[in-house]
Formats: structure tokens, sequence, C-alpha cells
């Protein structure tokens, strides 16, 4: 696990009343490929703790026989950059979904691609014989709601109206 802190001034200066940072995690997965008979090679998490820093978890998957060889792709592979031969000694399916839902701790995940987050969650608890339940967000569907009736707010002063923001973009 990794700890990046947030800068100072951030935690400070800025609050976001109506984001609950601590109840959410970032979730993604690297796969063989982009088919539908793909299969996680790795997933990684980042969260916010109770100290305002970044925490991220992140492992290889070692695949399971089940999960059909066919499914890897050389495309995919360039783009993550991870080697098939470094699955072999990954941590297995179950180590992964128990690591996975330890450090979630019940967190919302939020994701920028869900269905294939979900995809990749179901083959890897599958896998693990794993039964419980994560519920994965879509990130821009719940950031657009966040910021649609205000901005950050500064020592009480708001910095920006959702017209201000758009209008700048």
């Amino acid at each position: 696990m990794t700890s990046l802190p947030i800068p100072l001034n951030w935690k400070s200066e800025y609050i976001m009343p109506d984001i609950p940072f601590l109840s959410v995690a970032f979730l993604d997965f690297e796969a063989s490929s982009l088919d539908q008979d793909s299969w996680p090679i790795e997933v990684g998490l980042s969260w916010i703790d109770h100290n305002l820093e970044v925490q991220t978890y992140h492992s290889l998957i070692q695949p399971v026989p089940e999960w059909p060889e066919h499914a890897w792709s050389p495309a995919s592979a360039a783009v993550h950059n991870i080697p098939r031969r470094a699955l072999d000694s990954a941590p297995d399916v179950t180590e992964v979904a128990e690591g996975l839902l330890r450090v979630l701790g019940g967190r919302i995940a939020l994701s920028d691609a869900p269905p294939f987050e979900r995809h990749w969650l179901d083959r890897l608890f599958t896998a693990a014989s794993v039964t419980d339940q994560v519920t994965i967000e879509d990130f821009d569907a719940i950031t657009l709601g966040a910021f649609s009736s205000h901005a950050f707010v500064k020592r009480g002063a708001i910095m920006g109206h959702r017209n201000d923001c758009l209008a700048r973009l």
C-alpha cells in the first residue's frame, strides 16, 4: 500500500461538503483484453483515509485454468505493459479478492468504466468463490451530481459556481 499526501493547502483551505470522500474508493482493473471472455490481470484501488491521505492498493492476479488463454491480447499488453509471464507468480485469485475486500472496507467503488470493472470483478470473485457484493458507481455520474450545485468552498467563500466553472471549460 502506498500513501501520497494531499497538498497541505487543500487539506487546510478547501472543503467539499457534499462529497463523502471517506466512503468511496477508485477502482481500476487491467485485463487480458477487452473481449467478452477477458479476465482480470491487475486490480488497483485508491481512497482517501481519515488523515486525508491517498492510500493505494494494487495486485497482479494469477490466472486460473478456467480463464481462456486465447483471451490474452498482445495489443492490450502493449497498453498496460504487463507481460503474461509476470502473472504466473502473482498472488492467486483468493488472496487478491480477500485483499481487495479488506482494503475496500465497505466503501463504494467508483470507476470510469463500470461495465468493464463489473465484468472483471465478477470474474475474480467467481474464481475465488467470493459471494460478497461490491457496489460500483460511475465516476462521471457521481461527480457531475456532486458538482452540479456548487464547487469548492474556501474558508466559507464560494470559489466558483457551476455555471462559472462550465463557462471556463
